[in-house]
């Protein structure tokens, strides 16, 4: 790689004073990605780095020759300026600096380029969000969306408070734009799941319904019409209106089924996991027999996919066990398909729950019959036990590993899924009362509006 980096260094040694094998050996040399503290004194920015961790290592930084330290070229800007970014070499555990910043506002990562996550000071992230609620148009959407992924990875790891990223979120019922969207739903699928078997589940879903709602209701489902993101966008809102139950959105995508299953009509290839799955969490056995029957006649790859994940949505728990024992049925599921079933399982709470005692029940017998397989095994058991938050569970895994162990692969998998486990118990222990108040004053809230 070294001469690589010689190459890259003659190129830009006009522009930068840099040596490019240095800058790049902090990021090819050592695990993860930092995140930046910018903490406002005085007239000047200090700027702190640490590496950023969800799940606490206990790997010391003495072991790592670069100290957990990266060359960063850390960019920002202002909101009257957001098209003008300037950029200094951070290299250092801290460094202060006088950015010549005269507004209010300080936009760092400029359209999220950068490898790194940034955290602002409390004031800064009240600006930030009181700007978004104002006029969000000022950012970039890139920065919008760099706002909301930063603010809920800091809350997860335990660097920022989890009403920061919830306050943030509020905006969205204006915003409509893909990237901020996705970015939002990517990363609050996280607190959906902690939250799915807690008092203040209810609260989270009445708050994303509005979210999801007022954005349908603005942008209509005018199929095939508008840019590319456009397009990206109503799918995106589409499948969430009908997860929260939206009741236009659930008819909407109820009509385009019967016009499939009884007219013939083409399904969208864009809307089709979307519709399928929306059947059958409304559908009865009939429906899921209808959609497994079209999934193993299928030629197509994208369309048997869409139907094999669609059919872990239904609400019948027999129909889910059905589903399980199939799926470990050569004669019925590809072995190399295995994993994806399982994975499917993780949409709802009720999937979830069953795929989890699937596992447990059957432990011996899947142990048993992939253990020959180096993945298939490890991945079914990340896929189940990923998204577990309680100790009852957590003991009873333990249990189940220690008196079978986990052949091959499965075996690290298994101590990661454990290690995965109490750090979500972790995050409940430390989240849940939070998100909770900060839900029960918005549902008091929602009618003013």
């Amino acid at each position: 790689m070294s001469e690589i980096w010689q190459v890259f260094s003659k190129t830009v040694q006009n522009n930068y004073s840099l040596h490019v094998g240095n800058v790049m050996d902090t990021w090819t040399r050592q695990m993860g990605f930092p995140v930046v503290t910018v903490t406002k004194q005085g007239k000047l920015h200090k700027l702190t780095q640490r590496r950023f961790l969800l799940v606490e290592d206990q790997t010391p930084t003495t072991d790592n020759p670069y100290g957990y330290i990266w060359h960063i070229p850390f960019t920002y800007t202002s909101p009257e300026q957001i098209h003008q970014a300037k950029v200094v070499w951070f290299k250092n555990s801290s460094a202060s600096y006088d950015l010549h910043m005269t507004s209010d506002i300080l936009v760092c990562n400029v359209n999220y380029t950068g490898f790194y996550l940034v955290n602002y000071d409390r004031e800064m992230w009240r600006r930030i969000t009181e700007q978004l609620h104002t006029d969000h148009t000022v950012f970039s959407p890139s920065n919008r969306a760099g706002f909301i992924h930063d603010a809920f990875m800091l809350a997860r790891g335990g660097l920022l408070d989890y009403t920061v990223p919830l306050n943030i979120s509020m905006y969205l019922r204006y915003e409509r734009g893909y990237v901020p969207w996705n970015a939002f739903l990517r990363e609050i699928k996280y607190v959906e799941y902690m939250l799915s078997n807690s008092d203040a589940y209810g609260k989270v879903e009445a708050f994303l319904h509005d979210l999801v709602k007022h954005v349908y209701q603005q942008i209509g489902m005018a199929a095939g019409s508008g840019t590319l993101h456009e397009r990206y966008l109503r799918r995106m809102i589409l499948g969430q209106a009908c997860r929260l139950r939206v009741q236009i959105a659930v008819d909407y995508a109820q009509g385009m089924y019967r016009n499939f299953k009884e007219n013939g009509v083409k399904m969208p290839a864009d809307h089709a996991l979307i519709v399928y799955s929306n059947a059958v969490y409304e559908g009865d056995q009939e429906v899921w027999d209808f959609l497994w029957n079209r999934s193993r006649h299928t030629k197509v790859v994208s369309e048997k996919k869409d139907l094999m994940n669609a059919l872990a949505y239904s609400q019948k728990s027999w129909l889910l066990w059905r589903y399980l024992h199939w799926a470990t049925d050569k004669t019925k599921v590809r072995t190399q398909d295995v994993k994806d079933v399982f994975g499917f399982f993780r949409h709802t709470t009720q999937s979830r729950s069953i795929v989890l005692q699937y596992l447990m029940r059957h432990w011996k017998q899947l142990n048993d019959r992939y253990r020959e397989d180096l993945f298939l095994l490890r991945d079914i058991i990340f896929e189940t036990t990923r998204l577990v938050n309680d100790e009852y569970s957590l003991l009873e895994l333990e249990e189940l590993y220690e008196r079978n162990p986990p052949a091959g692969l499965a075996s690290n998998a298994a101590k990661n899924g454990i290690a995965l486990i109490r750090s979500n118990i972790k995050w409940m222990k430390m989240n849940e009362r939070v998100i909770a108040d900060w839900m029960e004053t918005y549902v008091g809230t929602r009618d003013d509006m």
